[in-house]
């Protein structure tokens, strides 16, 4: 099924805010984490927002785009979308496992 530009954003701005949710509760538990863990989890934090900000910066190039040039961001925007995904996933079961 073809996804339109309007589902792929309403998809990365829900992404986004889920990211951003998980991001307050973690930053909130490394705050009350001994200090050994604290830096740990601040630097996975750190690398966690940076991602947050790049899916950010597709999501912007995503409204930006010429309706005529929606199809071919489509596929570049995916795979960006897909490595930055993947990313935070890892960063955020690293952090998990640095909590528990």
């Amino acid at each position: 099924m073809e996804t339109s530009r309007e589902d792929y954003q309403s998809k990365m701005e829900a992404q986004l805010k889920i990211w951003g949710a998980k991001l307050e509760v973690l930053q909130a538990e490394a705050e009350k984490a001994a200090l050994n863990t604290k830096k740990e989890l601040l630097d996975e934090l750190s690398e966690l927002k940076k991602i947050q900000t790049a899916g950010s910066q597709h999501l912007e190039t995503i409204k930006v785009a010429a309706d005529d040039t929606w199809d071919t961001l489509k596929t570049d925007l995916t795979d960006k979308w897909n490595q930055v995904s993947g990313a935070a996933d890892a960063i955020l079961s690293r952090i998990k496992k640095t909590i528990s």
